[in-house]
Formats: C-alpha cells, structure tokens, sequence
C-alpha cells in the first residue's frame, strides 16, 4: 500500500464525493527531504505536475510567493506529538 499525502487524499475526496468534473491542479511544499520526496513521487503516480512540489519552509522561503489560488490547505507538523 503507498503512502497518500493531504494533497491527493483532498483531490481524490472532491472529485468523487463533491464535483466529479471540477479541475483541480496540486500545489505543495514541505519543509524536509524525505517528505518532499514523498510529496513529489505522490502527485507524480496520480499524474500531476512534480514541479508544482517545492522544497522548504513555507514561512520564511515562500516558494508560491505571488500565485492565486481558490482554496488552500495547510497542514502544521507543530501540531503532532
């Protein structure tokens, strides 16, 4: 069984349980190596675009600086124990 981000999983939920025909494009960015691997190589096997996954922190290194979005999901580490 692979390992499903929050990015795919909310993907996966709107089509087939909101709106079967609305486009959604993924965007991302994790603060470590392995997670953005693991980040990169999930939108890659459902087909979207790996370049839209960027690396770093979301805080201090921005790197969706000036694009628009609809709807944004945020996931906090901080929050786990």
């Amino acid at each position: 069984m692979r390992r499903r981000g929050m990015l795919t999983i909310a993907k996966e939920h709107i089509l087939h349980y909101i709106n079967p025909d609305i486009e959604i494009v993924l965007y991302g960015q994790e603060l470590n190596d392995p997670t953005f691997a693991i980040a990169k190589s999930d939108v890659l096997i459902i087909g979207e675009e790996a370049d839209n996954i960027h690396l770093g922190s979301s805080f201090s290194n921005d790197r969706l600086k000036g694009k628009q979005f609809d709807y944004a999901a945020f996931f906090s580490a901080a929050v786990i124990r």
